[in-house]
Order: C-alpha cells, then structure tokens, then sequence
C-alpha cells in the first residue's frame, strides 16, 4: 500500500469518485458513478438465486454489454467491492473540510512575518476563507510551499489514524 495513494484518495473531494482500499492487496480501489451505475444495471438485469455464483453471471452480463476495455476494468473492479468477501474492502473516508480549515488556522500560527500572519488572521474569518487564504499565500511562495507540506502532514496524520482505527 502506497500512503502518497491513499493520502490522494483521502483528500480527493469530488462526490462523484469514492476509493476503497483493499485490505488483501493494499490497492486502492477507485469507482465513479458510472461503476456503480453498471452494478445497480447488473442488478436489475440479472437473476441469480440466493447462493448462486453471482460472478459468473456478472461476466456473462459484460460480456453482453458493450462497455470500452477500460471501463470494464472498472466496473469488475466495483463488482468485487459490491461482491467480494465482507470487510476486503474498506471506504476510504474524505477529508472534511472543518480539518482543511482546522490546518489553516493551526498553520497561521506558524508564521513568523506578522503582516502575513495579519493576512491570513483576515482571510479565515467568514465564507470564501478557503479561497482567500489561498489567495493571501500565493504573494509568498516560500510560505505556499510551506503550507503545501505542512497540509500534506496534517492529512497524512489523519490518515494514520484512520488506519489505526480500522485495525490496519
């Protein structure tokens, strides 16, 4: 398992892509909504009985179904997180975003340069504070930079300890 994959997944914040890692490979597993939406396709299209080996119908519906070689990857790829054996895979959670803005705060306490830092005091008070802060940092490439691997370490901590919590 690479943790740079997993911090990626972890900080990817798109609603239409969730990340699953595989708890037998250490792959991360990436679905969109198109993948699902096969799955859910599959599902009510496809009769099998209780019991019965889903997989081989799986293939069979497709084989049946023309989806570019790329997309079949996928969409076998969201089968076996659907299908596969319980606890295999595991969601991989978003960040949220009150520890995006928890970071920039504890960041801000960081810098030395007090009209930066009155800068930024400014720029996280009220809506847009994302952007502003954002905005304030970019006339200071050396302290953007700075904030670059200070936010990384923050969500690679946070990350360790999802993994702790999942027993991983």
């Amino acid at each position: 398992m690479s943790l740079r994959e997993l911090v990626d997944a972890f900080t990817n914040g798109s609603d239409e892509i969730e990340h699953h890692l595989d708890v037998e490979t250490g792959n991360i597993v990436m679905l969109t909504e198109d993948d699902s939406g096969a799955i859910t396709e599959f599902e009510e299209e496809a009769e099998f009985e209780e019991g019965e080996d889903s997989s081989a119908k799986f293939e069979l519906w497709l084989e049946d179904h023309d989806h570019p070689d790329w997309q079949e990857d996928s969409i076998r790829d969201a089968f076996a997180v659907q299908y596969g054996p319980e606890g295999r895979f595991i969601r991989v959670p978003k960040e949220e975003s009150h520890d995006g803005y928890r970071d920039m705060e504890d960041f801000a306490e960081t810098v030395q340069d007090k009209q930066l830092r009155a800068l930024i005091d400014v720029a996280l008070n009220g809506k847009g504070a994302f952007r502003r802060f954002k905005d304030v940092l970019f006339d200071y490439p050396e302290e953007r930079e700075r904030w670059f691997k200070f936010s990384e370490e923050k969500s690679k901590e946070r990350v360790l300890e999802w993994l702790v919590d999942e027993e991983i």
